[in-house]
């Protein structure tokens, strides 16, 4: 419950300051001895700290909204009304959840803003009345009860000398009661000046509150934080009474708060602390330089949707750090331009003085980099194991193909029909431009493409002899063609190599293909980028490729096929490049893709005077 009054009543007491977000003025107020309220215009209760339970036996919550005249005894209810505007202490009845009243002191202020008509203070005031009273007929009645209170509890008389000194003050400042009977209260104070002060506001007001620096009989020093007022009676003002406590270790654990929330602005990781709704409560300068939001600017937002988190996600999380304190996994995240940040994400439950989780404490740390460096020492790993791979099975093709060349070699020597001459010709062509293709695979498996042996190649006949080794793996069910090429166009290039690029986009085609359709080559003369180019448009009316894919099929060993490798659209991309090219692809899903290779196109003679791609690439 007490969450629940906080997140009403906390954003406008405080105004969302840097304060009330570190929430130590609010700890400070909540855990004032003294009850602190507020009444809106209408009379009705807006804010009540947790000295209202304490003293009246009330659950606060209960009275929030509630009018302040109920809980005053009824013929006090007017004379709070006249009160107010005089701005001076004045004592009142209220009633406690027994049905008993008490009396307690109220100094209030009216008009103030935010909307809140009275602010005020009120002090229990029935045990200092049942002390003054009993200091008068039942001295050691009332030094009993003195003596069993925690905090320090010293009287003195109008003069400043002390009278009263109770066990919790023997036992604070080490000396025994009779040594400071008689004594001046200045004793006990480390600063005159200071304590001169606390006696002005007692004579100006009545009361004073506030921290003060004490000095022991060892001499040691150290704060508390005392309460004290005026003793009157009907003949005027008898004397002064404190109450006050230790709060030494208070401080001093404020003080490592305070370096320890220096050591993480200092930090590189985003610090966020947010409440239980998402609101942020604190924003250091790691996470202003990672997600680029100032921490004035993020307190207009919630977590989740300023990361651009799914609500149900966020709560499945926050549900999981309530449930075993803590929770960490990989995030992705925005910043302010929309970028996303891989983010390694921890989550913890901020509890507080009674072990009850307060808030959320998120700490970010961007791995984005990290992450693709991983990605390429895997990659570079795997074309390692490859490289290895290949060097082995190149060396035993190469054990098999070096006889059955040798041995068409012979073979020829015994043919003398034309058409079998030219069939065990074709054969060893073939065998030779296999040698070669395991030579390139092996250059590129170790990071290099095939040594560049540029000459003038003839695109339509280099393609057509594509066509002609796949023709016996073409099924009946597709149909391909390539259309020809009336200007005979050529291109300045490594045959070996082109050869290599256009199997490699024909066998992908017919994969696209499985149930059958059509595919075919186009060669056209292109102009673009300033330059002459020859463009090779490879065409299938297969499954396409989806959006998501399109920018990833050049990378090495991305594949969508079952069985696939991943090598030989990167192989077709690196070649292109290597001879000075470049690639467009088209492509819609159920409907086909286009591959368009640009070549540096080669001219015996530009009759024209325009500048070909060729020339470029010699240069």
């Amino acid at each position: 419950m007490q969450n629940s009054t906080e997140e009403v009543v906390g954003p406008d007491w405080f105004n969302q300051s840097d304060s009330f977000r570190h929430s130590s003025y609010f700890t400070l107020v909540d855990e004032l001895s003294d009850l602190v309220f507020t009444i809106a215009d209408d009379g009705k209760i807006t804010f009540l700290n947790r000295a209202f339970e304490r003293i009246t036996g009330w659950d606060r919550i209960q009275w929030i909204l509630r009018h302040f005249s109920e809980i005053l005894h009824p013929e006090d209810a007017v004379k709070f009304a006249q009160k107010i505007s005089s701005n001076e202490p004045f004592e009142l009845r209220v009633l406690k959840s027994d049905g008993e009243y008490i009396d307690v002191e109220f100094c209030v202020q009216s008009g103030i803003s935010h909307g809140r008509k009275i602010i005020g203070t009120g002090r229990d005031v029935s045990f200092r009345k049942k002390i003054q009273e009993q200091l008068s007929y039942e001295h050691v009645y009332a030094r009993s009860i003195v003596d069993s209170s925690m905090d320090v509890i010293i009287a003195t008389d109008k003069n400043r000398q002390i009278i009263e000194f109770n066990t919790a003050a023997e036992n604070t400042f080490g000396y025994a009661t009779t040594e400071v009977i008689g004594a001046p209260i200045d004793l006990l104070y480390a600063d005159e000046m200071q304590c001169e002060e606390i006696f002005e506001d007692l004579e100006r007001h009545g009361h004073s509150m506030r921290e003060v620096l004490n000095k022991k009989k060892n001499g040691d020093l150290f704060i508390s934080y005392l309460s004290a007022s005026i003793i009157k009676d009907e003949n005027g003002v008898r004397g002064y009474m404190g109450i006050s406590r230790d709060i030494t270790d208070k401080k001093k654990s404020e003080e490592k708060v305070q370096e320890l929330a220096s050591l993480l602005e200092i930090i590189p990781d985003g610090v966020i602390v947010a409440d239980f709704y998402g609101h942020f409560l604190y924003w250091n300068k790691g996470a202003s330089d990672l997600f680029k939001w100032s921490a004035d600017e993020v307190k207009h937002y919630k977590i989740n949707k300023l990361f651009g988190m799914n609500e149900t996600s966020f709560q499945k999380v926050l549900h999981t750090v309530l449930k075993n304190d803590i929770w960490s996994g990989e995030c992705s995240l925005k910043d302010k331009t929309g970028d996303l940040h891989t983010c390694l994400c921890r989550v913890t439950t901020v509890k507080g003085f009674d072990g009850i989780p307060s808030s959320f404490l998120f700490v970010a740390t961007d791995i984005t980099e990290k992450k693709m460096m991983d990605e390429q020492l895997s990659k570079h790993q795997r074309m390692e194991s490859l490289g290895r791979l290949v060097s082995s099975i190149t060396h035993d093709l190469n054990n098999i193909f070096t006889p059955i060349i040798i041995s068409l070699d012979l073979l020829k020597l015994d043919v003398k029909e034309p058409n079998a001459l030219d069939t065990i010709e074709k054969m060893r062509m073939y065998l030779k431009k296999g040698t070669k293709l395991i030579e390139r695979v092996l250059s590129y498996s170790h990071g290099n493409i095939h040594t560049f042996q540029p000459e003038i190649v003839e695109l339509h006949q280099l393609i057509c002899d594509v066509f002609s080794l796949m023709n016996d793996s073409i099924p009946k069910s597709i149909v391909g063609e390539v259309l020809p090429d009336n200007k005979n166009l050529k291109v300045w290039g490594d045959p070996n190599l082109l050869f290599q690029v256009f199997m490699n986009l024909l066998v992908n085609a017919l994969d696209a293909m499985p149930v059958g359709g059509a595919m075919k080559v186009i060669i056209n003369e292109s102009f673009a980028r300033d330059c002459a180019w020859v463009c090779v448009s490879v065409t299938d009316s297969g499954m396409g490729i989806t959006p998501e894919n399109l920018d990833k099929i050049f990378e090495p060993f991305f594949t969508t096929k079952k069985k696939g490798t991943g090598i030989g659209l990167a192989t077709v991309n690196a070649i292109v490049e290597q001879h000075g090219g470049f690639i467009e692809v088209e492509s819609r899903v159920s409907v086909g893709s286009t591959f368009h290779i640009y070549l540096p196109e080669y001219r015996d003679a530009v009759a024209s005077g325009a500048k070909t791609a060729a020339d470029v690439t010699r240069q």
